[in-house]
């Protein structure tokens, strides 16, 4: 059985090991050819390479942070990387972490630890040009966030703002 998604690229940036490998394994399952990389500047490298459907993002990574790849994406002058949806994973637990991503551009936020069924569904979302909610949570993860923003989230958009 051939998947809507065959033929389509995904770029996935995530400093973690794991998380690359599990999410491009999902995404090979339903069909993506994928790019991984390990941050941010080498995913910006990537898509200006050549042309993706999708990025999929962790917020903290070393160098360049899913934030700024997002905002520099969506500052470029060639439509085909302007437009690419961008999915961000994170394990910030943050009540305004969907807001801050969708500040710069972001799709929307699904939160770590990652449950598959709810990973899919957002992708067929997003790739189907479906509203999608703000944020996303794992069965495991509902209910737990942070009051305000957090410290860490805060400084993200701010290095991501001025840079």
């Amino acid at each position: 059985m051939q998947s809507v998604f065959e033929g389509r690229r995904c770029v996935i940036a995530d400093d973690v090991r794991s998380s690359r490998e599990v999410i491009s394994r999902w995404m090979q399952e339903i069909g993506f050819s994928i790019s991984c990389e390990s941050d941010g500047e080498a995913a910006w490298e990537t898509i200006q390479q050549d042309t993706c459907d999708l990025l999929i993002t962790d917020i903290e990574m070393p160098g360049m942070s899913g934030l700024e790849l997002i905002r520099n994406m969506r500052a470029d002058t060639e439509s085909c990387v302007q437009d690419v949806p961008a999915i961000v994973v994170t394990s910030l637990l943050d009540e305004q972490v969907g807001e801050v991503v969708q500040s710069f551009g972001g799709t929307t936020v699904v939160l770590k630890p990652l449950d598959k069924a709810v990973f899919y569904q957002v992708v067929d979302r997003v790739l189907g040009h479906m509203p999608v909610s703000p944020i996303y949570e794992s069965f495991q993860s509902e209910g737990q966030s942070a009051s305000g923003i957090s410290r860490s989230l805060r400084c993200l958009a701010d290095r991501a703002r001025s840079s």
